[in-house]
Parts: C-alpha cells; structure tokens; sequence
C-alpha cells in the first residue's frame, strides 16, 4: 500500500493549514489562558470558533453540498482532522449533531426534518442538551460526555416513533433530552 498523500491532497492540506493559522481561536483549552474567564468564557469562544468554521464552509466537510456542506471525500476530512489536531483546535460546539444526528437525518429524516434541522445543525444552533455547558456544578465544561441516554419507541401507523426518556452526562442528569436552540 502507498500511504503517500498526493499532489491535490497536499495542496489541500496547505489551504487547511493556511485557513486554521490564519483564523485559529485564542486557546479553548481550561486552564491555558490566564485570561480565559472560565467555563462559560471558553463555551462562548467554542461557540464563536464554530460558527467561523461553518462560515468558512468547514463545519460538515463531507456533508453534501445540498444540505450545506462541501461534500469533501474522506481523505479531506481525515487531511483536516489532522490539521486540527496539528494545532490542538476543537471540531467545534457540536460535534455530535455534525458527525451523527445531522447525517442520520439526512438518511432517515423527512423533507420537512431536513429542512428544519440540518443547517441549524451544521451551524451549531441547534444541540441535543447532552451537548450543552451547564454551570450547576463546578467541574462543568463544554467536553462533557453524555454518560447514560435511554429513549423508548412507539408504533406510530407504519413507523416508530423514538422519543428520548432521560439522558445524563459529566456535567448534570437532565430528566428530558428534547433538542434545545444553543
């Protein structure tokens, strides 16, 4: 096997590399900036390196075009994937809705879900409350990790129905995980 990138792969990864210099936040990262203002402060600036991302048509590479997305291959998305990880910068505010609730809507979802879902999703909008920052404890910070979802599905005519029941994660039990507006 040749693992050897090629030339329009390198050239994509100097316009990668090139876009993340020239735009990469102040450090998202606790406890690296003196100036960083806490939890919250750094949740806005995740928030905000989102939304550039997403304005600079990064978020969603390899979404396709019609829902907002570059439809880039897999290798630019591992070529970007790297580069982040080069200069140790998040993926952004959410993660989840990009790489898994946005792509199973695309797959499943009805005109209507698309259409009222997706770009939110790709612009960080829209967030399932496992992904959202809470302050109600102290060791709350945007990279909690849901820790337990349960959900329950009802025949609805020829389809299912899925509807969360509760979700906890790192940061605090929420009863209920309804999508909520960021």
């Amino acid at each position: 096997m040749d693992f050897t990138w090629s030339a329009e792969q390198d050239a994509y990864r100097m316009d990668v590399r090139k876009w993340l210099e020239a735009n990469r936040p102040q450090s998202l990262a606790r406890g690296e900036d003196a100036e960083a203002g806490g939890d919250d402060a750094v949740w806005q600036r995740l928030k905000a390196w989102h939304k550039k991302l997403y304005h600079a048509g990064w978020a969603g590479l390899t979404w396709p075009k019609e829902y907002g997305g570059r439809g880039a291959t897999f290798i630019e998305q591992v070529i970007f994937q790297q580069e982040l990880g080069r200069l140790n910068l998040p993926m952004g505010c959410n993660v989840l809705g990009v790489i898994m609730t946005g792509p199973a809507i695309m797959q499943w979802g009805t005109d209507e879900q698309k259409k009222r879902y997706l770009n939110p999703i790709l612009a960080g909008d829209e967030r399932s409350r496992a992904q959202a920052p809470t302050s109600r404890r102290s060791n709350a910070r945007p990279s909690s990790r849901a820790t337990s979802l349960s959900s329950t599905a009802r025949r609805s005519g020829p389809r299912s129905r899925i509807a969360p029941t509760s979700c906890s994660c790192s940061c605090a039990p929420i009863p209920t995980c309804p999508s909520t507006r960021a």
